[in-house]
Parts: C-alpha cells; sequence; structure tokens
C-alpha cells in the first residue's frame, strides 16, 4: 500500500511541474525578410494587340446563380 501512495504521490508531482516545463515555450511569428535592395523599378510593357474584352454572362448562369443564393440564404 505504501508503494501505491509513493506512486501516486509522485505522478501527481509530475503532472503538477509539466505545465511549468512547457511555460517558456512561446509559438512566434519569424520575422520576414529584409526587403532586397533598392533598385530601378522595372517597367512592364503591355503589347497594343491585347485588349480586355468584356465577360458576357449568360442569362442561365445568372439564373442558378440566383437559385443558388436564395438556397443558400435559406440555411
Amino acid at each position: 500500500m505504501r508503494r501505491l501512495r509513493q506512486l501516486s504521490m509522485a505522478s501527481v508531482l509530475a503532472l503538477m511541474l509539466t505545465p511549468g516545463a512547457f511555460a517558456g515555450i512561446i509559438g512566434t511569428v519569424p520575422e520576414p525578410p529584409e526587403p532586397p535592395p533598392a533598385s530601378e523599378p522595372e517597367t512592364i510593357e503591355i503589347p497594343p494587340s491585347t485588349e480586355v474584352e468584356a465577360l458576357t454572362t449568360d442569362p442561365a448562369v445568372d439564373l442558378v446563380f440566383d437559385l443558388m443564393q436564395s438556397v443558400l440564404s435559406l440555411l
């Protein structure tokens, strides 16, 4: 019986000291790397033949999206 008491007291002591052992471990975000040295800005040339076309939407697609939105709002 004495061994069981010693074992339980040792277990309780170990469990009491465990949170203190992990108290120093703090998860921090590493510092971001320093930016590269300043240089002349690069220019991006867009070829004149490339034009952005307006996206046309299909009425059926609009109807499906509206229906999905109304179903999701009911949930």
